[in-house]
């Protein structure tokens, strides 16, 4: 299931780009100070965070005291020191990734320190209250819930019995299916220059006249009616690429090929008997003839990685349209026919809509 952000506005995009922009990587700030001191050989043995208390400070930053902090005009002027424990940090270490690494957790840290003082200046300034702001956090965390739901309900695929596995393969082997094909291509133009490789024509964009797609149209045709005829495929493709001016070897072997690993102008083939050829197909990089050599469905054992990881995936969309449906979430298309965005307001930067 996809895990990115969606629907982000162009404020928050902007902000994930300031924090790159500060220096949040492995190469900046942060790691250069979690270094090992010049000189040491040999890093010192440490005992595991685990030995140390929940109050034990991870991180400190010292900043000026917000005013709805401050007691008194004086107190105001002062200074206030926030601290992250090893309780908070291996909460947010454990919700990312548990798995992450003693590098990236030195990363992750400084960009926490980092994050605090800009959030910390935010509050300072009453950005907190800028009801831009706080529709994007309230946003964000009904993103985050969301995300956590997706990722309970992946959860309870994964604790699917051993047993499903097997009975989703009886009832969904097609998808499984493997195929072997010999194909045919005539490229659309011919080309201005030769390419290397066959895959690299089919990459070419098109670069000559109606006059040379015409001419590998009828080609296409011509090779069509012979491969119907029963001519052998590669001797066919061998005289293909001459008259196209392709020099490099052809090849019309495609093995072990699933359904949906063409384009979708192709993906008609996977529908054909053994022995039988596909009408010429065209998409923009040219003419397509197939012949199906065979097509088999593996035994379980040797897929059933990818049939767990597919019924797994199913399984979770199917729960999350569930809910979905149970929403009954409607979005009224009238709002949208009547929107009239506000005009720029010039004392803010431009930003991209996207």
């Amino acid at each position: 299931m996809s895990r990115k952000w969606i629907g982000l506005s162009s404020a928050v995009i902007f902000s994930v780009i300031l924090l790159s922009s500060l220096g949040f990587s492995a190469n900046g700030e942060g790691a250069a100070q979690a270094a090992e001191p010049a000189g040491s050989d040999v890093p010192p043995v440490l005992p595991s965070t685990a030995t140390l208390p929940p109050d034990y400070s991870v991180i400190t930053i010292q900043t000026t005291c917000p005013k709805s902090a401050a007691k008194s005009k004086t107190a105001a002027q002062g200074d206030c020191k926030i601290t992250v424990t090893r309780k908070d940090f291996e909460d947010l270490v454990n919700a990312t990734n548990p798995r992450m690494v003693k590098g990236e957790r030195r990363e992750l840290a400084a960009t926490y320190g980092k994050v605090l003082a800009l959030s910390q200046e935010a509050i300072k300034r009453g950005l907190d209250r800028n009801p831009r702001v706080q529709a994007q956090i309230r946003y964000l965390r009904l993103h985050t819930l969301a995300n956590a739901m997706a990722m309970e309900i992946y959860k309870d695929a994964l604790a699917s019995p051993l047993g499903d596995a097997e009975k989703y393969y009886a009832t969904h082997g097609a998808l499984f299916e493997r195929f072997t094909f010999e194909r045919i291509f005539v490229p659309r133009q011919k080309p201005t220059s030769a390419p290397q490789s066959p895959a690299e024509l089919e990459a070419a964009a098109p670069r000559n006249s109606d006059t040379s797609e015409k001419e590998m149209q009828e080609l296409a045709k011509q090779v069509y009616a012979r491969a119907v005829a029963g001519e052998d495929f590669a001797k066919l493709q061998q005289e293909v690429f001459k008259t196209a001016g392709v020099t490099s070897d052809p090849s019309v072997k495609l093995e072990d090929l699933r359904r949906g690993d063409l384009s979708e102008v192709q993906n008609v083939v996977f529908d054909l008997a053994p022995g039988n050829l596909s009408p010429v197909l065209t998409d923009q990089t040219g003419f397509f003839i197939y012949k199906l050599v065979s097509r088999v469905v593996p035994p379980f054992e040797s897929v059933r990685e990818q049939v767990t990881v597919r019924m797994q995936n199913d399984r979770s969309a199917e729960a999350v349209s569930r809910i979905e449906k149970l929403s009954k979430a409607h979005v009224n298309a009238a709002y949208f026919d009547k929107y009239d965005p506000p005009p720029p307001n010039p004392n803010e930067p431009d930003v991209d809509s996207d």
